[in-house]
């Protein structure tokens, strides 16, 4: 990377376990609903992305800064 340059990654991270992680997927699923999406296109890319999809880990990513999250996706700033 150039001196003063930044990469930004959005990933999904693992998610919370037991109930906590019901209420999390009816928070991403409720987003998507108030933004237009049918449930039928949640659903079809939810099946789409098991198994694909691997979540991060934060410690992953070393000393990246968070500067977003909605639920279990989030964004970091890695320097």
């Amino acid at each position: 990377m150039k001196p003063g340059a930044a990469n930004i990654v959005f990933d999904r991270t693992i998610a919370a376990s037991g109930y906590e992680a019901t209420a999390m997927m009816r928070i991403v699923w409720s987003g998507k609903l108030k933004a237009g999406v049918s449930m039928a296109e949640v659903a079809e890319k939810e099946m789409r992305l098991a198994g694909v999809q691997r979540p991060k880990e934060p410690v992953e990513l070393g000393d990246a800064s968070e500067v977003f999250r909605f639920a279990d996706f989030a964004g970091w700033i890695i320097r």
